[in-house]
């Protein structure tokens, strides 16, 4: 399949600044990331009116 050379300059762009990009964690990093996924935090008051909001036109 041919592409075309907007396509291809994109493409380029894409593979040079993802190849190795990697985030590294410390222990303490993965430690704290588990302990928010086992108690996440509450929501905030401007978080509930965002879902309120969001249910009211439509949505969920």
């Amino acid at each position: 399949m041919a592409r075309n050379a907007e396509e291809e300059d994109r493409l380029a762009v894409y593979a040079a600044t993802t190849e190795g990009a990697r985030t590294r964690f410390t222990a303490q990093d993965w430690e704290r990331f588990f302990a928010a996924l086992d108690e996440p935090a509450k929501p905030t008051d401007r978080m509930a009116n965002a879902v309120r909001k969001y249910r009211d036109i439509g949505g969920g």
